[in-house]
């Protein structure tokens, strides 16, 4: 299993978004953990995730804008979420039958 994370201040910036893409069309993480993105969710174009291959599984919860992502490639082997902090995000993933937990912070 292939995880990207990015403490990616600048993912609007179109010069970052490039750079992001060629991350994952070169690397083709199965995760992938965008932290500090300090704009909505909703301001990057969907296409955007879609030419990257990501899919948003979610975000942290917090007053202001959400400061931790996580996408997964495939939906077949999506990471159940076990907790979800303003600070992190607590997943389990399934690999060969054997069940790992992770934070993301």
């Amino acid at each position: 299993m292939k995880v990207l994370y990015w403490n990616l201040r600048g993912v609007a910036n179109l010069n970052t978004q490039s750079e992001l893409a060629n991350l994952c069309h070169t690397h083709k993480p199965d995760l992938l953990c965008i932290s500090e993105p300090m704009v909505s969710f909703d301001s990057i174009s969907p296409l955007f995730w879609k030419s990257c291959k990501m899919k948003l599984v979610c975000t942290n919860s917090r007053d202001c804008l959400p400061n931790l992502w996580l996408f997964c490639a495939s939906m077949h082997n999506l990471p159940s979420i076990i907790a979800i902090f303003s600070q992190s995000i607590v997943v389990q993933i399934l690999l060969n039958s054997q069940a790992y937990e992770s934070i993301v912070e």
